[in-house]
Formats: structure tokens, C-alpha cells, sequence
């Protein structure tokens, strides 16, 4: 091994110890990562030097010069902007020197990389291109450490005095290098050298002074960018390898150099395609930079967006059970889980699992020993940890079922306020996962959260079932109300049999009445089936004739019903029965408030195409705040168990379903007035 070689070796040496120094100290902050690409860049650049030659003049070893230069360059001006007063040293004008003469030697690097060197000539001007532009870059660097120094306050420059003097000691030996052998055109190797063991000096000073300067915590990085900064360096770290063995290769192996770094070049990207596809790859990352570079293990405000995205997800419905289980599981990286819920009968039962087999037992009485102690103490349980030592958790007893299974890990409860909605069980993730403080309490509280959504959820389904119910037990009243109106149709019918059986009229109308009724039930019957009340097909009507005919029949109980009416004919489009039933509801009303010697009158006429109904008794009559509070209110009646409360509601929600209005106009002690307004069809 040469001196040339050792120098570099142990400038590569230092310069990757220092990386592995700052990258174990590093907590997100802003300048200490833009230093961690300092010492890369430096470890990338001496491992360079190493594999080509101290005095290679390549494209790739200009890149790599032109890399450390930038990342030392970008560290500084961060330093300036955020470490000294900015109105005094980050004016332009300060840097336009540095700037000019940075950017003249990353210049003059770029076309000493690019010029062919097959003469002498040429090769003679790369060499003086490549010296002077290092040499720019240098005084660069030493022109921007002055302007930062002077600019610093004394605590300041306490605080970065090492950093300050290190970077001061590769600009000056730099400087001083490429001058000499740019002015006197020398080519000696240990000028060359000498810069890795400068290099190896200024990373010791840095590796044990590192802790000493102060960083800034204003700017941190977040998790996700950490862990694709790390995967992004580890790939940059395994290219440089990749292209030291290539070159390598290329150099020594001449014969079959084309097969060779064919065959070097499949492998080298099969593992880094595994390395950017793999999941468990990333979670391996993932778990070891929350371990060992962060104060918290997770970066809330990502994890709680995550998990809200989550719950939200696929749409209402009884997805949301598996979207519980998937959102807490993720987590902790597990995959999978058991959802347990409280039922009506005060029992937990499995309710839904995913990439878990359920287990035999699938209900736990709600004062078992797992159900009390999670509502008691509102812990997560760790399985592994209670293998270990069951008197953490007093003196819970766990089902067999739980004990059993292998892949249980973590029980986590779904808390509603005090109460124990229910609990998830987690399985183990693919990457060991260590349960600390941080993840009892973002567990805890994503449970409760998870357990609102479903509360929200449950009270939904019994909100549909409670409707559902009133839904059938309108249309129940609906019907009873109508069966209770054609049996007193027949009952009518049987009372007056015995006295008018031999009348031929008498026995025409009756068998009339029986067939209405016969139909009407039939209707009836087919709207329970179907759950719901039928509209009705809807016909042309002549109202005076039907009017007529109800009055007819309502004729058999005093006061008989008198009808007025100039009108002949009136048409309306309307359902017959329905019809029907509102102005039989309305005239046995006014009936039954009316004493037998009282009047019930029946009005109609006709004004501007709209046909009025008007339905007076002078009865008992109603005063305003039984009209406006009771009158139509659904099942709300005044006969006690001989009525259901609902035809004064049924018969105005008709006339308004045909554009039409029903109003009442009442005194007590006087008597009544329904006034019906129907448009013509």
C-alpha cells in the first residue's frame, strides 16, 4: 500500500465515522442534516480518490470535487442566514465575490471533466483548467468563512468555533495547494495527499467537537422525508460502490471486462429495485430511524391525518368495521386484527376480522375478566409483555381463546367515555415493533376516536330500525283506522237487517256495501305485503256524486246530513276510496260533536275553477288551541279506545297531496266548520 492510498484510506475512514457520528445525533434539524451532506460528500469524494488515483483527471472525480465544494458552500450560506444578523452579513453584496468565484470553478471543473486529452497539449490545459478551478473554489470558501466570522457574536462564535476552524483548515490547505501547482505547474503527489489527511484531521476535531456546537431545532424534517433522505443516501452510498467495482473491472479485467460488468451491473440493480420495493424493507427502515433518531416515535399531525383518512374511507355502511381494525393497526404496522363490539344483550361479540382467523369462541360476557379490566383500567394490553410478567396487570384472567393464538399481540380498547364500547385485537407485525409510552397513548386515544365513529354508526342502524318500525306502525294505524271504518259499515248493515231484511232496496245496498268492503280489504291486505302505504290509481271524479252518495250512506245516524248545492257537476282528478274516506271522516265527525236534533249541513260550490266544501254542524265545537296543537296531530284522539287519532291528520294530508287546502273554523258551544278547497282537473 502506498502513502497515497493509506492517506485516502484514512481520510475515507474518518469521513464515513463522522457521517455515522451525525447521522446518530441527528433529531430533524435543518443544519446539522445539511452537515450530515457535508461529511457524504466528503466520505463520497475520498472513496473516489481511492479507487481512481490520486492523480486522475476524470469527469468523475470532478463530480466529485464539485459535490463536496457544493454541500460545504450550501452548509455555509445556511449559516450565515440563520446563525448572524442577516441585515449585516446577508446582504448580496457581501457574497458576490464568493459567489462569482464558485461559479467560475464548478465552470472551469465542468470543461476540464469535458476536454478530450489526446495530445499533450490538451491533456497539459486540463491539468491548468482543473487546478484554477479548484483554486476558485477554495478561495470561495475562505472568502465566505471570513464574512461569517466577522459577522458572528461572541457566544456565536463560541458555539461554532470547531466548525468555523475545521472548514478554515480544508480551504487554506486547498488554496495553498492548487496555487502551487497551478503557478509553478507542479504535479507532486504529496501535495495531493496531504489534502486526505487534512481531510482526516478536520473529521476527528469534528467527531469529537460535534456534540459541542449548537444546533438549531427551528427547522426540523419530517419523518417520511428522513426515511427517503436515508433510502436516497443508502442508494448514493451503494452507486459509489457500484461504479469503484466497475471501474475496477474495467481497468483489470480487459478480456471479458463487457460480461463481467454486464453481469456486475444486473446484481448490483436487482438489489437496489428489492431495496425500493420491498416492505418490509421500508418498515426495517422505518422502525430503526424512529428507534434512534427521533425524541418521538411518531410525527403526530401525519399519523392522525393517516388515521382520520383511514376511518373515513370506502363510505358509510358496515365497511367502517374493517376500516377500524385496518386504521389502528397501521399504527403499529400490524396487518389485520379482530373487532369485538357490545351487543344489545350486554354481551362482546366478534363482529367482523380481517387477515386474522377468528377464533371458535366469538362472544365474551360483558363481565368477564378481559371486559373488566379494560374498562377498569384503560390500558393496551401487551400480550408478549403479559406472558412475561401477569402481575402488571393485576389480577386479569385472559379467555383460552386469547392465550391460544399465537399471533396476538396487542388488545386495544374502544372506549366511550367511561364505558367499554369494545376492543380490537392486533396481531404481530412482519418487523418486531417495541410498545412504549408513546404507543399506549396514541392507541388509547385513536381507540376512543374509533369508537365515536362507530357509536355514530350504531346509533345510525338503530336510527333506520326505529324508523322502519314507525314506518310499519303508521301504515298499521292507517289500515286499523280503515278496517275500523268498513266494520262499522257493517255492523250498520247487520243492525238493520232484522227490520228491513224482506226490503229489496234495503238487501240491493247491502250486498253493495258487503262487495265495497270485500274490495277495501283486499286493498288493505296487499299494503301490508308490501310494507307501504299505496297511492291509488287516480281518476276522473264527479265530487257532487260521490258527495251525494257518502251522504246517503251517513244518513242511517242523526243528525242526517243535508246537502246544498247548485252545482250539477264538479270534476276532480283524485283516488276514489281516499277520497271517499276524507269526506266520510269529516261528515262522521261533525256527526258524532253534534247532538241527534242537531244540524249537519254539506255546502258546495263553485269559485274561479275551485271547488268548495263546506261542513257545518253546530255541536260542541273546538276552541283555538285544540285546533292548532291537537286537531291534526297523528294519534291524538278525543274518543278515548273507540278512536286512532289519525283521519282529521289522514284527511288533510290528502287535500294537500291534490294542490288543495283544508281549514276549521270552531266556537265552543256553537259548533264547527272544515272548509275544503279543491282544484279542478
Amino acid at each position: 500500500m502506498t502513502a497515497d492510498t493509506l492517506c485516502y484510506a484514512l481520510a475515507t475512514l474518518t469521513s464515513l465515522t463522522l457521517l455515522t457520528r451525525a447521522f446518530l445525533i441527528w433529531r430533524g434539524q435543518l443544519d446539522l442534516f445539511l452537515f450530515i451532506l457535508c461529511a457524504f460528500s466528503s466520505s463520497l469524494w475520498s472513496i473516489t480518490i481511492l479507487i481512481t488515483g490520486i492523480e486522475t483527471n476524470t469527469a468523475i472525480t470532478n463530480f466529485t470535487e464539485m459535490l463536496r465544494y457544493g454541500a460545504f458552500f450550501l452548509f455555509l450560506y445556511f449559516v450565515a442566514f440563520t446563525k448572524t444578523n442577516r441585515s449585516n452579513s446577508f446582504a448580496l453584496t457581501h457574497y458576490q465575490v464568493p459567489i462569482t468565484l464558485s461559479l467560475a470553478g464548478f465552470i472551469l471543473l465542468i470543461i476540464s471533466g469535458i476536454l478530450p486529452v489526446n495530445t499533450a497539449n490538451n491533456l497539459s490545459a486540463s491539468f491548468e483548467i482543473n487546478n484554477l478551478g479548484l483554486l476558485c473554489l477554495a478561495l470561495s470558501g475562505l472568502i465566505i468563512l471570513l464574512i461569517i466570522s466577522r459577522s458572528l457574536s461572541t457566544k456565536q462564535k463560541l458555539n461554532t468555533h470547531y466548525l468555523i476552524l475545521g472548514m478554515t483548515l480544508i480551504f487554506t490547505y486547498d488554496a495553498f495547494c492548487f496555487s502551487i501547482r497551478y503557478i509553478f505547474d507542479s504535479s507532486e503527489h504529496h501535495l495531493l495527499a496531504a489534502r486526505g489527511v487534512i481531510t482526516a484531521v478536520v473529521s476527528l476535531m469534528f467527531i469529537f467537537t460535534l456534540k459541542m456546537n449548537i444546533w438549531s431545532k427551528r427547522v426540523s424534517v419530517s419523518h417520511s422525508t428522513a426515511r427517503h433522505t436515508t433510502l436516497l443516501i443508502l442508494s448514493l452510498c451503494y452507486l459509489s460502490v457500484i461504479t469503484g467495482t466497475t471501474y475496477w473491472v474495467v481497468e483489470n479485467k480487459a478480456n471479458d471486462s463487457g460480461l463481467t460488468l454486464a453481469f456486475v451491473l444486473i446484481i448490483a440493480s436487482f438489489f437496489l429495485v428489492t431495496l425500493y420495493t420491498s416492505a418490509q424493507k421500508w418498515a426495517h427502515i422505518k422502525v430503526f430511524l424512529n428507534k434512534h433518531f427521533y425524541n418521538y416515535k411518531y410525527e403526530y399531525r401525519e399519523e392522525w391525518l393517516r388515521f382520520i383518512r383511514t376511518l373515513s374511507q370506502g363510505g358509510p355502511g358496515a365497511h367502517l368495521l374493517e376500516t377500524v381494525i385496518e386504521a389502528l393497526a397501521q399504527i403499529v404496522g400490524s396487518r389485520g386484527g379482530l373487532l369485538w363490539l357490545r351487543s344489545d344483550s350486554d354481551h362482546y361479540d366478534l363482529v367482523t376480522h380481517s387477515d386474522f382467523d377468528p377464533p371458535n369462541c366469538k362472544r365474551e360476557a360483558h363481565d368477564c375478566s378481559l371486559a373488566r379490566f379494560l374498562e377498569n383500567w384503560q390500558w393496551i394490553i401487551n400480550l408478549d409483555e403479559y406472558e412475561k410478567d401477569k402481575e402488571l396487570y393485576h389480577d386479569l384472567q385472559l379467555p383460552d381463546w386469547v392465550v391460544a393464538n399465537k399471533r396476538a399481540w396487542l388488545i386495544v380498547p374502544l372506549m366511550q367515555d367511561i364505558e367499554l364500547l369494545g376492543f380490537v385485537v392486533l396481531p404481530h407485525p412482519e418487523v418486531k415493533h417495541t410498545i412504549n409510552w408513546e404507543d399506549h397513548d396514541l392507541l388509547k386515544t385513536a381507540g376512543r376516536q374509533a369508537a365515536t365513529h362507530l357509536a355514530q354508526l350504531l346509533t345510525v342502524q338503530a336510527l333506520v330500525e326505529a324508523r322502519e318500525f314507525q314506518a310499519f306502525s303508521k301504515l298499521a294505524a292507517f289500515v286499523i283506522h280503515d278496517l275500523k271504518n268498513l266494520v262499522a259499515q257493517l255492523s250498520l248493515v247487520v243492525s238493520n237487517a232484522q227490520k228491513h231484511k224482506h226490503n229489496p232496496e234495503f238487501m240491493e245496498d247491502a250486498i253493495h256495501t258487503v262487495d265495497h268492503s270485500v274490495s277495501k280489504m283486499n286493498r288493505l291486505l296487499a299494503q301490508l305485503r308490501q310494507g307501504q302505504v299505496q297511492p291509488g290509481s287516480k281518476n276522473q271524479l264527479d265530487i257532487i256524486a260521490l258527495l251525494k252518495q257518502i251522504i246517503n250512506e251517513r244518513s242511517c245516524q242523526d243528525p242526517k246530513p243535508i246537502f246544498h248545492s247548485s252545482l250539477e257537476k264538479f270534476s276532480v282528478t283524485a283516488n276514489q276510496d281516499r277520497l271517499s274516506a276524507t269526506f266520510e271522516h269529516l261528515i262522521q265527525n261533525a256527526q258524532d260533536a253534534t247532538p241527534p236534533y242537531g244540524e249537519v249541513t254539506i255546502k258546495a260550490t263553485c269559485d274561479n275553477k275551485q271547488f268548495i266544501i263546506r261542513i257545518t254542524d253546530n255541536g260542541c265545537g273546538m276552541d283555538s288551541l285544540f285546533i292548532r296543537d291537537r286537531l291534526f296531530r297523528p294519534f291524538d284522539s278525543t274518543k278515548g279506545q273507540g278512536g286512532m287519532g289519525i283521519g282529521a291528520y289522514e284527511s288533510r294530508e290528502y287535500i294537500r297531496e291534490l294542490n288543495g287546502d283544508i281549514s276549521v273554523h270552531s266556537e265552543l258551544g256553537k259548533g264547527t266548520t272544515f272548509t275544503l278547497i279543491l282544484p279542478e282537473y
